[in-house]
């Protein structure tokens, strides 16, 4: 049986892996896998879109990407798209988009 200190090691031990996970190991791997991603498009002749995003337009741009995928086989399901939160909040507030409250 663990004593009051033997247990407050182990939860310290876990809450430090946890913080080094989240501000170190999981942001390192997410800009090696981006970096990655990059470097094979551009290597298989792929160009970066450099489309400034509005709510008039995102809509549009994001369907062409949809349709592009779609166009070279690329299953729908399991899609995930990734944005940063100015991006998203553009997304949200779309032209084109409707919201309703029940």
């Amino acid at each position: 049986e663990m004593d009051v200190d033997e247990t407050n090691q182990v939860l310290s031990a876990a809450n430090i892996t946890g913080v080094f996970n989240e501000e170190q190991a999981i942001p390192e791997t997410d800009a090696y896998r981006y970096s990655k991603l990059y470097s094979e498009f551009v290597a298989n002749g792929g160009t970066v879109n450099t489309t400034v995003l509005t709510v008039a337009n995102i809509l549009s741009v994001f369907d062409k990407m949809m349709e592009d995928m779609d166009e070279a086989g690329v299953p729908q399901s399991g899609r995930i798209l990734k944005v940063t939160p100015p991006v998203y909040t553009m997304l949200k507030n779309a032209e084109g988009i409707q919201r309703t409250l029940d």
